[in-house]
């Protein structure tokens, strides 16, 4: 059995301890071995501690998966704040974007699979997932309206390349890492923006998350 080290108890700071120790399990067993019980045994403290924070063992699922989406929300930001052409910017999106699967497998598998249902259910997941999705489009110079519908053609297929080459990955599928992966996804861009400099994009194109 995997034992994770306890993580020293700080008082008005347990809901942080828990999602701390909660990660730690999600790493070594995945979602199904994740548990408030066991969280709240890695961490010394009572098993009705966590409740106070997490109705429920879905809700402090989320809000790891939370966790993730501001993460990559933050990663991103830093990436397109940095010098250089839109072109650019969306290179190092979507590389950034595979690269930050390969880091972190399981809070990607988790934060994209289906083991919480629709985000809808819990406000601030789906707030932390439309901020990722605002900056991938961002530089195909589309934004998020609600409601609006279906994604265009470009933006779809820029992010399902991407996405589904991360998705292999985490997956085992594509057995690349480091220098040799990035160079794989870079080619995969490459590829995405010979066809995206051949379409139109409307800078007032309206998306909204998938």
């Amino acid at each position: 059995m995997v034992r994770i080290p306890p993580v020293p108890y700080h008082h008005g700071d347990l809901r942080n301890d828990l999602l701390a120790v909660a990660f730690d399990i999600l790493k070594a067993k995945g979602p199904a071995g994740l548990s408030l019980r066991e969280v709240a045994r890695e961490a010394g403290v009572s098993h009705q501690a966590p409740y106070h924070h997490f109705p429920s063992r879905a809700h402090l699922l989320a809000a790891l998966a939370a966790q993730g989406f501001d993460q990559l929300a933050a990663e991103l930001d830093a990436v397109q704040v940095a010098p250089g052409d839109v072109e650019s910017q969306g290179y190092e999106t979507a590389v950034h974007y595979v690269m930050f699967a390969a880091r972190h497998p399981e809070r990607f598998k988790l934060m994209f699979g289906g083991e919480l249902g629709p985000r809808t259910q819990y406000p601030q997941l789906d707030e932390a997932a439309r901020r990722v999705f605002e900056r991938l489009v961002r530089p195909l110079g589309a934004t998020i309206r609600p409601g609006a519908g279906n994604p265009p053609p470009v933006v779809l297929t820029s992010w399902a390349a991407m996405h589904g080459l991360a998705a292999l990955v985490v997956d085992g599928q594509v057995r690349l890492e480091g220098q040799a992966l990035e160079e794989a996804a870079r080619q995969v861009a490459t590829v995405l923006w010979v066809g995206i400099k051949r379409t139109v994009l409307e800078s007032t194109s309206s998306v909204s998350p998938l």
